[in-house]
């Protein structure tokens, strides 16, 4: 297995000082400005859908064959395997049209539901479409097999499944506190 390392793929900086392994295996790097840690024998990866690790995750879901990130600066998507590894042009997309924070992806009768700071979107492939212009959705909680209870900066809302999928209801009075933990 070959692994090249860059910041592109994680590491601080390209300029690489020096190098050492330790007793576990893991390879140490002096870089310009820090030293790195490579965890070799790590069945995980650094995935970085930005290319240029500035955004912050904040949600991740694996739906109908791939893998969802959500980040401070959209939704991110590729084919999911289970040897994923970022350093071989993993096919990360920025979905169109969900720019901004990407608080939850979820699923909910096999179709997603993505939490996002401008309001509610449902995605189909990869088309969001808005369905609730409540700002900031949060969470989403089932309270039966058509009804999603949904948390915003502001309230919650209830949303009901129809047979063009999920459509808002209506929002809840009473309580205009931020509910993002339900």
């Amino acid at each position: 297995v070959s692994l090249q390392l860059s910041k592109k793929n994680g590491l601080q900086n390209n300029n690489i000082l020096s190098a050492m392994n330790d007793r576990r295996g893991n390879l140490w790097l002096g870089l310009d400005n820090g030293i790195d840690c490579v965890n070799l024998s790590s069945p995980f990866s650094t995935i970085i859908p930005d290319r240029e690790l500035i955004s912050t995750g904040y949600c991740a879901k694996i739906f109908n064959e791939q893998l969802f990130l959500g980040l401070s600066d959209g939704l991110y998507v590729a084919p999911w395997s289970k040897q994923f590894n970022s350093a071989s042009g993993n096919g990360m997309r920025k979905i169109a049209g969900l720019d901004g924070q990407v608080w939850s992806v979820n699923e909910w009768s096999n179709e997603l539901l993505v939490g996002h700071h401008e309001g509610t979107f449902q995605l189909k492939g990869s088309s969001p479409s808005k369905i609730s212009i409540e700002a900031g959705a949060w969470t989403f909680v089932q309270m039966s097999p058509d009804y999603l209870l949904g948390g915003t900066y502001n309230g919650l809302v209830l949303y009901k499944k129809t047979a063009q999928g999920w459509q808002f209801e209506q929002k809840l009075e009473g309580l205009k506190e931020s509910c993002r933990i339900m």
